[in-house]
C-alpha cells in the first residue's frame, strides 16, 4: 500500500470515529455579499457578471443579479452604466477597452453591500518567432476496437514547440499559452519538463479546467527586460492518422491579480488538497479576490497569436 494511500485511510478512519461522538453546528444564515466577476480585453467591449453567494442548503439557486446598478469607468472617470443583458446573464458597455486602460467596475443593490474591482490592461506582447516539429508515434495506451471487433492502437502526435517573445522591461509579468487546433476529438496534453521556465513555476492548469482549456501558466522570474525563449511539447492523441496540424499558439499577457486568482484556483484543485477535498477533509482554501466588498475577481489579459501547419509523415 502506498504511503499516501496509507494516510488517507487513517485520516479518513480517525474522521469516522470522531463523527461518532461530536456534534457540529453549522450557521445556515450567514449573510450573502455580491460578486463581481469581469475578465477585460483589449479592442473589446467590456461586461461583467453580478451574482451572490449562497448556501449549501439552498441547492444550488439561481443567483444572477438582474436588477443592479452597474457602473464603469475608464482612467479614473464615470464611462457608462452597464445595463443587463438576459440572454448571456451579463452586464455589459458599448465602451470598448485598450492596452493600459485602468477599468473599474461598481456593482450596488439594494439587498447587499455594494462592491468594486479595478484592473489595469496588460500591453499585448507579440511572439517574435515560433517554429514546431512533429513525431508520430503508436499510443500503445490506447487501444481501439473498431466495428468488426478488431483491435489496434491509437496515435501520439508530440508536437514540439519553440517561440520567443521580449519581455516588457521594468515590471513584474504574467503569462499563459493556449492552443486552438484543427484537430477534433483528439485528446490532448502539455510536456513542459524541457524548460526551465516552466518547472520553476507551478506551471499547468490541468485540473482546474477542461481538457479544452488546459493552460501553461507561468511568470518572468528572472527575465525581467529579456528575450524569453520557451520549449514545451503538445501530445495530441488519435484514433487515427492525421495529415497535417494547424495550430494556433496565443500568448496571453495577464495582470498579476488573474495570475494570482488562477493559482489559487488551481491549488484548491490540485495534489493532495483535490483528494482530501473531494472526501471533505481538506483544509479550505481560500480562492484570491480583489473585490471590494465582496467576492469575485477583476482581471484583464492581452493576447498576440501566432499559426502554424505543421506535416505529419
Amino acid at each position: 500500500m502506498s504511503r499516501i494511500r496509507l494516510i488517507i485511510q487513517l485520516i479518513v478512519t480517525t474522521a469516522l470515529v470522531t463523527a461518532c461522538t461530536s456534534t457540529i453546528d453549522i450557521d445556515e444564515n450567514g449573510s450573502q455579499v455580491l460578486v463581481l466577476n469581469s475578465l477585460v480585453t483589449p479592442d473589446a467591449t467590456i461586461s461583467a457578471s453580478i451574482t451572490r453567494t449562497w448556501n449549501h442548503s439552498e441547492n444550488r439557486p439561481d443567483v444572477t443579479q438582474d436588477d443592479a446598478v452597474v457602473i464603469l469607468s475608464l482612467n479614473g472617470q464615470i464611462s457608462s452604466l452597464m445595463t443587463f443583458d438576459a440572454e448571456s446573464k451579463l452586464y455589459t458597455s458599448p465602451v470598448t477597452a485598450h492596452e493600459g486602460d485602468i477599468i473599474t467596475i461598481t456593482a450596488s443593490h439594494s439587498d447587499y453591500p455594494s462592491v468594486s474591482g479595478t484592473s489595469e490592461i496588460p500591453k499585448k506582447v507579440e511572439i517574435e518567432s515560433m517554429e514546431g516539429r512533429v513525431q508520430k508515434l503508436i499510443d500503445t495506451n490506447h487501444i481501439i476496437i473498431d466495428p468488426d471487433n478488431q483491435t489496434r492502437y491509437g496515435y501520439l502526435y508530440r508536437i514540439y514547440y519553440t517561440l520567443s517573445f521580449n519581455d516588457p522591461e521594468g515590471s513584474d509579468d504574467y503569462y499563459y499559452l493556449a492552443l486552438n487546433g484543427t484537430t477534433g476529438g483528439a485528446d490532448e496534453d502539455f510536456d513542459l519538463s524541457i524548460d526551465d521556465i516552466f518547472s520553476s513555476n507551478e506551471s499547468i492548469l490541468d485540473e482546474s479546467f477542461s481538457a479544452g482549456n488546459r493552460i501553461p501558466l507561468f511568470r518572468d522570474i528572472s527575465s525581467d527586460g529579456e528575450t524569453i525563449h520557451l520549449s514545451f511539447i503538445h501530445n495530441l492523441r488519435t484514433s487515427d492518422t492525421i495529415d497535417k496540424i494547424e495550430e494556433k499558439v496565443t500568448l496571453h499577457h495577464i495582470s498579476k491579480d488573474y495570475y494570482t486568482y488562477l493559482m489559487s484556483v488551481h491549488r484548491s484543485h490540485s495534489g493532495i488538497n483535490s483528494i482530501l477535498g473531494n472526501l471533505g477533509l481538506a483544509n479550505p482554501v481560500k480562492v484570491y479576490t480583489n473585490i471590494n466588498g465582496g467576492v469575485g475577481i477583476m482581471a484583464s489579459a492581452a493576447g498576440c497569436s501566432k499559426s502554424i501547419v505543421l506535416e505529419t509523415e
